[in-house]
């Protein structure tokens, strides 16, 4: 889960300072890690959840998950309009190494506490 932030930060954080032709290879990697997060990160919590809440968790991840696909891209694209393009994929890239040393944080928090 943690390796597919980190693998999404990578490829966001090369992306303007690329061509055009590796710029696609690079969100493409991006997307690649994205994806290995939503897959892992929802297997975690249908993991982690009682079954009688399983329902409920996913219709959360999914609704969190929608506000953030609708209103993502517009707060990059005014970020990216007042700043530059740079600044606003290497703000987007930081954001997720904080959720990533966060989930690695908590991670080794709930290991001490076993």
């Amino acid at each position: 889960m943690i390796i597919g932030l980190l693998v999404t930060i990578a490829g966001i954080i090369i992306a303007p300072v690329l061509s055009m032709p590796l710029v696609l290879l690079a969100l493409t990697v991006a997307s690649l890690g994205m994806g290995t997060f939503h897959l892992a990160s929802m297997g975690f919590l249908n993991e982690i959840v009682p079954d009688y809440l399983k329902g409920t968790i996913s219709g959360a991840y999914y609704f969190f998950w929608g506000i953030g696909m609708f209103f993502g891209p517009p707060i990059i694209a005014k970020i990216s309009i007042c700043t530059s393009f740079k600044v606003s994929m290497t703000g987007y890239s930081l954001f997720i190494l904080l959720v990533a040393i966060g989930l690695m944080i908590s991670s080794r928090y709930k290991a001490e506490i076993k």
